[in-house]
């Protein structure tokens, strides 16, 4: 089992530890300088403490050293979220996850050895335009500046129609079909996921397409729609 710290318990660094909590409890460590926000998690992890990540010293004492994993969630402050990712990195920690505050920070984050540099603000920004300029997306992620990873409502009007009907051949791959529960499913029944869907597969209002392609063309199925 592998094991986490999340260093930075500001809204980010909490949603990120209880997400990880969600999957093991075990080998989950959160930390931070302000004590109520560490009280605040306690009940979700394996070890949660009060400690200044820019004291090398401390971070050995809390075992952050023999740690898979170091996620650098600390937001507002550059000085303590650079010197962080840094420690980490010299303490010999497999996999840095560093929250870049800019893209100048971000180029320092890489510069320092962060195996992996993260923009939250931006990434929902991203979403949040892609679900305003096109209201049946209703997530997106960015892969590279062309291409994207997005999720697709259908609208109403549709009832058993072939997804090869859609629009969705060329370059847009729907590589998962997420469906609702049927009527009579029990409350609190999972949805329905088919990994592998084909043309003939067929969807109907409510179903989600989990499409990856170029952003325009994503863009140009979820209007059609």
């Amino acid at each position: 089992m592998r094991s986490y710290s999340v260093i930075g318990l500001g809204e980010f660094g909490m949603a990120v530890a209880r997400m990880l909590s969600d999957f093991q409890r075990d080998g989950i460590a959160a930390y931070d300088i302000d004590v109520r926000r560490v009280e605040m998690l306690k009940e979700f992890v394996a070890v949660a403490a009060a400690l200044d990540a820019t004291d090398k010293t401390a971070l050995v004492g809390q075992g952050v050293d023999r740690d898979d994993v170091a996620i650098i969630a600390i937001g507002h402050d550059f000085r303590a979220n650079t010197i962080a990712a840094l420690n980490v990195k010299e303490l010999g920690v497999k996999t840095v996850i560093a929250r870049a505050l800019s893209e100048e920070h971000g180029r320092i984050l890489r510069q320092i050895g962060a195996d992996r540099v993260i923009y939250p603000e931006r990434d929902i920004a991203a979403n949040l335009v892609q679900a305003v300029l096109v209201p049946n997306i209703i997530r997106f992620s960015r892969v590279t500046p062309e291409t994207g990873l997005a999720h697709i409502t259908v609208p109403r009007g549709y009832a058993g129609v072939q997804l090869g009907e859609l629009g969705t051949s060329g370059k847009v791959r729907v590589i998962a079909l997420i469906r609702q529960p049927d009527s009579d499913a029990k409350p609190g029944a999972p949805p329905q996921v088919d990994s592998a869907p084909q043309a003939v597969t067929k969807v109907s209002a409510g179903d989600t397409l989990v499409v990856f392609g170029p952003n325009e063309e994503i863009n140009q199925v979820a209007v059609s729609l």
